[in-house]
This record gives C-alpha cells, structure tokens and sequence, in this order.
C-alpha cells in the first residue's frame, strides 16, 4: 500500500492522498455518503515528480529493461 501511494503521488504533481477502498458508504435506510479524496500532504514538487517519470520512463524504454516497454 504504502508503494502504490508513493507511486501515485507522482501522478498526482508530488501530492499524497490517503488511499480509500470504498467510494460510498450506503445506511440501512438508503441514505448515501460519498467519500472525497483527502490530499495529506504535498511531498515534493511537480518539477520533481516530472523529472522522476521520465526517469522511470527512461529505464524502461530506453533499453534498460527493455521486454516491459509500453508499446
């Protein structure tokens, strides 16, 4: 969990969010709670979370490794 939400911080421009499994909470009466997205904290810049992506897009498909290349 804790990887995934690293790993979304990068799509997010350097903002985590606290994972949710759930979108909406329904009472036994039929009332419907819907859950927003709670941003915590920004970890680092969007400059930064740019920079990393390529990176990570770099190592795959610049030949690295690269059999998981997306096409």
């Amino acid at each position: 969990m804790q990887m995934a939400v690293a790993y979304s911080s990068l799509v997010n421009g350097g903002y985590t969010i606290r994972p949710t499994i759930i979108k909406k909470i329904v009472t036994a009466d039929g009332q419907v709670k819907h859950l927003a997205k709670s941003v915590k904290k920004r970890i680092f810049r969007e400059t930064t979370a740019e920079s990393i992506k390529m990176a990570l897009y770099e190592v795959v498909n610049g030949g690295q490794i690269k059999r998981f290349a997306i096409s």
